[in-house]
């Protein structure tokens, strides 16, 4: 049995598939049982593995299309904006136009395997992508490129040890969401549904509360909180423009710069933030940011929020977000963080989506935005309650960090063994 690695060409070891949107316009097309992927998809669900992607379609878009039906472990690239995000196909499913796919022969090439080398190769697929405004890999450059595999026996040990890491961080990812969720649901019944004022019991919590509502400006409200507004708890931010900046201004250290995509899932991932200059830095230290401030994105996909949290250095704002900073003493970080990610506050970025062209969050909204609040001894509370389950969050997010990292020198170190 050969012993030795062997460079292929991609399109020797893979049939590579292209994909389709069906005509947006016609609401017959989408709704079904297919799952349809896109580039954002994958930028959203950064996970080994895809099962499905926000829209289907039907049987009847997916003729309509030049979308195909790919097999499980088929492996998902982006073909444009951005090059190179990474999948799995866990089941059956269709991607649009801005994904190519790779239909591995599996008696040559591990999926598993292929995905982690491909994830070492970005360069390599960067130089083979061409276009003036948005980079594009086409299938026939994508089919040129050479892969260096090691025996089929090797190549599913080497991904099964760091599908190990993989497992792990998707475990740990699973927590932070419940524990997400908890704090959700706690905001939730406090205040928007007032739960404990419709079911009072005995509890010390609940003693809190008052046993009545009565109206207000924004509707019924408890008896005796008061209704403000969000200016009133938060100072909000924003970068004015980009004050002359440019991504070509961007530089290989530095205090990190913060943009849309890096928010995800609650936090800010810094691995993937670009850098600017000490000066650049300097010249707007109104969106400087601190521990426990939350971002918020204001353009393109509106109301993404985020926790500042385990800055590995200074960090300052694009344009494309605010810096939210808590009013302490009359509304803590935990709370604004909560209220942010509520039905309450999620409706208000409905009405900004709804019919626009490019949606934009203005300062003049977000300011306005209005809600009820407890005195002060129960908002104490509540942060009694919430700040621990953030703390843990904060931690299970930097061992996740910790983890990916190990994963990806690992993967460099196993994936360009001979």
């Amino acid at each position: 049995m050969d012993s030795k690695n062997r460079i292929y060409k991609i399109g020797d070891i893979a049939k590579i598939v292209g994909g389709g949107t069906p005509k947006t316009s016609d609401e017959s097309l989408f709704d079904g049982d297919i799952p349809w992927i896109t580039p954002k998809d994958m930028s959203t669900n950064r996970s080994m593995f895809t099962s499905v992607g926000k829209r289907n379609i039907t049987k009847k878009g997916l003729s309509s299309s030049s979308a195909k039906i790919l097999p499980p472990r088929s492996i998902l690239i982006s073909s444009r904006a951005p090059v190179g995000l990474l999948t799995i196909s866990k089941q059956s499913l269709s991607t649009n136009q801005g994904i190519r796919s790779l239909i591995l022969d599996e008696e040559i090439a591990n999926p598993e395997y292929v995905y982690y080398k491909l994830r070492t190769m970005l360069p390599v697929l960067e130089a083979y992508s061409s276009g003036a405004t948005f980079p594009e890999i086409s299938g026939k450059s994508l089919s040129n490129i050479s892969i260096d595999l090691p025996p089929l026996a090797q190549q599913i040990s080497i991904s099964k040890k760091l599908m190990t890491i993989d497992q792990m961080i998707e475990n740990l990812m699973a927590t932070i969401s419940l524990i997400d969720k908890k704090m959700s649901l706690i905001f939730q019944s406090w205040f928007v549904t007032y739960d404990l004022v419709k079911a009072k019991s005995d509890d010390n919590i609940s003693m809190l509360f008052p046993d009545q509502f009565e109206d207000s400006e924004i509707g019924l409200i408890p008896a005796g909180w008061k209704v403000i507004s969000l200016e009133d708890c938060i100072q909000a931010n924003a970068r004015v423009g980009w004050k002359g900046l440019t991504v070509a201004e961007y530089t290989d250290s530095g205090p990190y710069i913060v943009t849309g995509p890096q928010l995800v899932s609650g936090q800010v991932l810094w691995e993937n933030c670009g850098h600017v200059s000490l000066d650049r830095y300097d010249e707007s230290p109104d969106i400087q940011l601190e521990e426990n401030d939350i971002l918020l994105s204001k353009d393109g996909t509106i109301g993404k929020v985020a926790l500042v949290h385990s800055m590995p250095g200074k960090a300052t704002l694009a344009a494309g977000l605010f810096r939210l900073r808590a009013r302490e003493e009359i509304c803590g970080h935990c709370f604004v963080y909560c209220l942010l990610n509520s039905y309450l506050f999620k409706s208000l970025i409905w009405t900004r989506v709804e019919g626009a062209v490019i949606p934009h969050l203005y300062q003049v909204h977000l300011r306005a935005f209005k809600f009820a609040v407890p005195d002060q001894e129960l908002m104490r509370d509540f942060e009694k309650i919430i700040h621990p389950l953030m703390e843990q969050m904060k931690s299970l997010n930097q061992l996740v960090k910790c983890l990916r990292e190990l994963r990806d020198s690992l993967n460099i170190i196993l994936c360009m063994e001979k």
